[in-house]
């Protein structure tokens, strides 16, 4: 989480309620692997406490549970590097 505390600290979701299923976040997708990647919000957590993890689906279609903490937010008009914008 130091990586993105460091790299989007102006991004940070204070509490749940800033999120909502289908926001654009960014977040450590594993501890190994460093570097932030974009998602959006599957599914937010039924229990809003400090433990909540927040279902994310990746822009690369993996999924994972991620902490509040670890999530920053994206710009809405954020695009995929290489996808087109026109269907």
């Amino acid at each position: 989480h130091d990586l993105c505390r460091l790299a989007c600290p102006k991004q940070i979701p204070t509490t749940l309620q800033t999120l909502h299923e289908g926001s654009r976040v960014c977040a450590l997708w594993s501890e190994s692997l460093r570097g932030l990647h974009p998602a959006c919000v599957k599914k937010m957590p039924t229990e809003a406490n400090d433990s909540a993890m927040i279902e994310l689906l990746f822009d690369d279609f993996d999924s994972g549970l991620i902490k509040l903490n670890e999530i920053r937010l994206l710009p809405e008009d954020f695009q995929i590097k290489g996808k087109s914008t026109i269907d």
